[in-house]
């Protein structure tokens, strides 16, 4: 018996994620952490065979309440590490336990370094990141437009506009030299 205003030690166990039923419970944690980015069991299936990848389920209590996963990152010579733990639930242990559980696969890929994106609104991960030595190196800002009724744009003297039906790709010679000019403008 504990005594009054004492909490029970918590039982955290960090596992594999394997199986559909893993799988469900690690993509309604990570949805529900980051509900822009849903994700799916169907998903999930997909990441099994990436060389690398290692998807983990934090559980405390016996009940999954954080999800993580770690893998060669798309920034060469990078691993990319996500942690994720429901809001309810932390500040108890689980998200340190599956972060360390993940930086030491990550070391296992002789990496040189670790990628991490927080949003810049989610103070407890920010806060999380910084006490394992991450810092912010990029920024990225999504930006959103509604389309609604607004009137179609006139097109400059001396250019038509046509609608496309379907994909045109002999179009994609023609387009490709224009969108190189506007990726170089662009601050990415």
């Amino acid at each position: 018996r504990q005594p009054a205003g004492r909490r029970a030690a918590a039982v955290i166990a960090v596992r594999r994620a394997e199986g559909d039923a893993d799988y469900e419970a690690w993509a309604r944690i990570k949805t529900a952490v980051v509900p822009g980015e849903p994700t799916t069991v169907e998903h999930m299936r997909k990441l099994e065979d990436e060389p690398g990848r290692l998807v983990l389920l934090g559980d405390l209590d016996g009940e999954p309440v954080g999800c993580g996963v770690v893998g060669r990152s798309s920034f060469g010579g990078r691993a990319f590490v996500a942690v994720r733990v429901l809001a309810e639930h932390r500040r108890r242990g689980v998200g340190t336990a599956l972060a360390d559980a993940l930086f030491d696969h990550a070391r296992s890929l002789c990496v040189t370094g670790l990628n991490a994106f927080v949003d810049v609104v989610d103070e407890d991960g920010l806060r999380f990141v910084r006490r394992f030595g991450l810092e912010e190196v990029d920024y990225q800002l999504e930006q959103v437009r509604t389309v609604g009724d607004e009137p179609a744009p006139a097109a400059p003297d001396g250019i038509e506009l046509v609608a496309l039906d379907g994909r045109r790709e002999e179009l994609l010679r023609e387009v490709w030299p224009v969108a190189e000019a506007g990726y170089a403008d662009m601050p990415t």
